[in-house]
């Protein structure tokens, strides 16, 4: 189990190392909500090589 306890400073000094650069995020895969089926596949078959960003709604403008 483990607990996460909110901390405002943090935020700021992660919001300041990602929009500097110095921390990226590397994604792999955008898909709609209604595809969650086919993010998860991806997931366990572990061929992801970032990650897997699922966007409310069937927005037809997500991209692979």
């Amino acid at each position: 189990m483990t607990t996460v306890r909110w901390n405002g400073e943090w935020f700021e000094d992660i919001t300041e190392l990602l929009a500097d650069g110095t921390v990226s995020v590397t994604l792999d895969t955008v898909l709609p909500l209604s595809e969650a089926t086919e993010a998860h596949r991806l997931s366990e078959a572990k061929h992801a090589r970032g990650k897997i960003i699922l966007t409310p709604g069937d927005d037809e403008s997500a991209s692979n």
